[in-house]
């Protein structure tokens, strides 16, 4: 084998475990995806029970004098640079 021979199978090589990485990659985002969404249905006939829960959370923090989520987000939603921000967190934080 001459050092041509030598550089194409190995170029070769990187590039078909490059393309089984990006395969393996796709596969396990779309598979996470499905898991995410199959899940969300299950719980999507519950939302009563979320709001029940919600509200008896909300109920406990006032008692403990922790319920600072309005105040909070007034003063957030008057900064859109920082509403931008949260929404990037919030979207890239979940992917």
């Amino acid at each position: 084998m001459n050092v041509g021979q030598i550089s194409r199978f190995v170029l070769g090589h990187k590039a078909l475990v490059a393309g089984f990485w990006l395969v393996a990659v796709i596969a396990s985002i779309a598979l996470a995806a499905y898991i995410y969404f199959f899940v969300r249905g299950l719980i999507e006939t519950r939302v009563s029970d979320a709001m029940d829960n919600a509200w008896s959370l909300v109920s406990l923090e006032r008692r403990l004098g922790l319920f600072h989520e309005a105040t909070i987000q007034r003063w957030l939603l008057d900064r859109d640079w920082l509403v931008t921000v949260a929404n990037a967190i919030y979207i890239y934080g979940h992917w």
